[in-house]
């Protein structure tokens, strides 16, 4: 078996499928039915494949099947083969099932299996020299496909289709076209080019819709109105819901692209209050982290406050401008909570007065930083919330000066948009 016998070939979602025996008129071989399955299942496999053209090496279309070989079946064997590739009246033909527009360019003479071929694709274009005949009964047969007796009678009616395959004749392409049988004809030399620019147009449309199409069609000639329009219903159900399910997921890609602008927005932002509070965050003053989308801005309090007070120093007040306005303001979703902190040092007996304990002076620097956002940062209240913690969250041993300077601190936390205003979840 030569697989030059049948080429197939892929292009701009376009397969063609081209019986090439032209010295036996493509007369097709049972090895060729192998490669024309092998075809079939590619272009009905390849979600690439939107169009499948079917033609013939000139001077012919197909001639038919090829007895030389040895003696085709018989007619008894053939009725019972049809019979079951069409029990039940399902249509089970290659061309007609492959859920795809499928062309026929016809070039020449086809005639028995060639002419079966033809009227199991969907559309017929002709050459000029096309011709075609369905000449089994002089020859003790039935229609190789069953295609004949099933396909030819709907596709030219009952009378025409009778006196074909009575009489043997072989017409030509203008009576072809007369009779139903081609869409059209045209020159010779313009007929690839014709069907390859129909296949184009049908390549544009919506696979989905196509198939659905197509089926629905073959399904409507073995099925009574009411069934077939119970099926088109069923389509229509099923293409509402894939069409909600396609408006669901453009929803999700937007939202993901709104969060992914979004993102981009905040590192721009956090770039931007880096590079505008460098020279404290080198001298390790102020440390920013961020963690499972919670900012921390955390500032040494000698940062805000002279030591013992509660009252924002001039550079400190400097400090929450930058804060505010590269960061907290650019986010007006986002929950701010400011938190004191202190070493565990008690405090000394000239501020107990004012600070009984360490949870006074925490709780009192987390509110004036906190006010100051509000009042001189346009920070809207709503969005801000201050806890002291006192000595209780320590984020370093206070058993040396720089462990305590370390603790002795307040941050600044740009809480994720689904957290509570108020969570002291730290």
């Amino acid at each position: 078996m030569a697989r030059e016998d049948v080429l197939y070939t892929k292009e701009n979602g376009i397969a063609t499928i081209k019986l090439n025996r032209p010295d036996s008129r493509n007369a097709v071989s049972w090895e060729m039915h192998d490669l024309m399955a092998e075809a079939l299942d590619d272009a009905k496999n390849d979600d690439t494949i939107r169009v499948l053209i079917l033609t013939g090496a000139d001077p012919a279309f197909c001639a038919g099947t090829d007895v030389r070989g040895g003696m085709a079946p018989s007619a008894e064997w053939r009725l019972a083969k049809m019979e079951r590739d069409t029990g039940e009246r399902k249509l089970l033909w290659s061309f007609v099932n492959i859920a795809k527009p499928t062309i026929a360019a016809v070039n020449g003479v086809a005639v028995g299996m060639g002419a079966e071929y033809t009227i199991q694709c969907d559309i017929r274009i002709a050459s000029e020299k096309a011709r075609f005949g369905w000449i089994f009964p002089q020859r003790g047969l039935v229609a190789d496909t069953g295609a004949g007796t099933y396909l030819l009678p709907r596709i030219i009616g009952l009378s025409n289709a009778f006196e074909l395959i009575y009489s043997g004749d072989i017409i030509d392409a203008q009576e072809a076209l007369r009779i139903g049988l081609v869409s059209k004809v045209v020159p010779h030399d313009d007929l690839l080019p014709t069907v390859k620019e129909m296949a184009l147009r049908f390549s544009k449309g919506a696979p989905l819709s196509l198939r659905w199409s197509k089926q629905l069609i073959y399904r409507s000639l073995e099925r009574d109105l009411e069934t077939t329009t119970s099926q088109l219903k069923a389509k229509v159900t099923e293409a509402d819901m894939l069409q909600s399910a396609l408006s669901d997921l453009r929803a999700q890609v937007k939202t993901v692209a709104a969060e992914k602008a979004k993102m981009e927005q905040e590192k721009l932002s956090l770039a931007e209050l880096t590079d505008s509070l460098r020279q404290e965050i080198e001298a390790r003053e102020i440390k920013i982290t961020e963690l499972e989308g919670k900012l921390t801005v955390n500032l040494m309090d000698k940062v805000l406050f002279d030591s013992g007070m509660a009252e924002i120093r001039k550079a400190g007040r400097e400090v929450l401008d930058k804060i505010s306005k590269n960061l907290l303001n650019k986010y007006p979703d986002r929950a701010i909570r400011v938190e004191g902190h202190t070493d565990n040092v008690p405090i000394g007996r000239e501020l107990r007065a004012r600070f009984p304990t360490n949870w006074e002076l925490s709780t009192a620097r987390a509110t004036a930083a906190a006010r100051y956002l509000q009042d001189h940062g346009s920070v809207d209240p709503e969005r801000l919330s201050a806890v002291g913690y006192s000595e209780y969250h320590p984020i370093a041993g206070n058993d040396t000066e720089e462990g305590r300077a370390k603790n002795r601190r307040i941050e600044i936390i740009l809480l994720p948009p689904e957290s509570p205003l108020a969570s002291s979840d730290n």
